[in-house]
């Protein structure tokens, strides 16, 4: 496997359409307000329960064909389709593909909620062996929700590519759920991020691709 790509590129390795423009963006840590591409956050909040019914709602509804950014959902599903029937069970060494592909994951999933609000980055080493993380804004200081992939955790555990998708798609519904209701994911008063709510949202995910990529840990169900 390579080493690191500390920043991804829309050139070279596995092809994916997605411009430049939109990679620099999402990759940006020093993106801030008053900028011409930063998204706050929605003023309105909703509790987790709330949000969670919504979202399980759409995914229950297959006319849910929203449009973002000039791009239709049955567009997007094909290009992620056509990428797993293609690549999905080879060991990925690209994995900067999930950075390609998270806007369309986003539009397919999540109605184009995380599009400029989130900041992804690649990290060397996790303290605790994870393959990602998402942590929430920070006011003034990151006012973007922050996610992160560990790149020795990926070389070191094999990763097929469907096994990334599973591991981005994860990190992608924490980060939706915290914009959804202001900043936290967080279930019954405390840290609880893998909670009921989370757990539902994470199934229905896995049932639209008839259980071929797994949201969840096996210890986390």
């Amino acid at each position: 496997m390579p080493a690191i790509p500390f920043h991804t590129s829309a050139l070279g390795g596995m092809p994916y359409p997605i411009l430049q423009s939109e990679l620099e963006i999402l990759q940006n840590r020093h993106l801030q307000r008053g900028m011409k591409a930063f998204r706050p956050l929605p003023l309105r909040r909703k509790p987790l329960r709330e949000a969670t019914e919504e979202f399980l709602a759409k995914m229950n509804n297959k006319r849910w064909l929203r449009k973002y950014v000039q791009v239709s959902f049955d567009d997007t599903s094909s290009r992620i389709h056509q990428l797993l029937w293609n690549f999905g069970y080879c060991i990925s060494r690209n994995p900067d593909i999930i950075f390609r592909v998270f806007n369309d994951l986003d539009i397919m999933f999540f109605e184009g909620v995380l599009y400029h609000r989130v900041y992804l980055r690649w990290e060397e080493q996790s303290p605790s062996g994870d393959i990602a993380e998402t942590k929430g804004p920070l006011p003034v200081v990151r006012p973007r929700i922050r996610m992160k992939l560990y790149w020795n955790s990926i070389r070191r555990k094999h990763t097929t590519l469907l096994t990334l998708l599973g591991h981005l798609i994860h990190e992608m519904l924490h980060a939706y759920l915290m914009i959804r209701t202001g900043g936290s994911d967080e279930e019954g008063g405390h840290r609880e991020y893998h909670g009921p709510c989370f757990r539902r949202c994470a199934h229905a995910i896995a049932r639209y691709f008839n259980g071929e990529i797994s949201v969840m840990e096996d210890d986390e169900i």
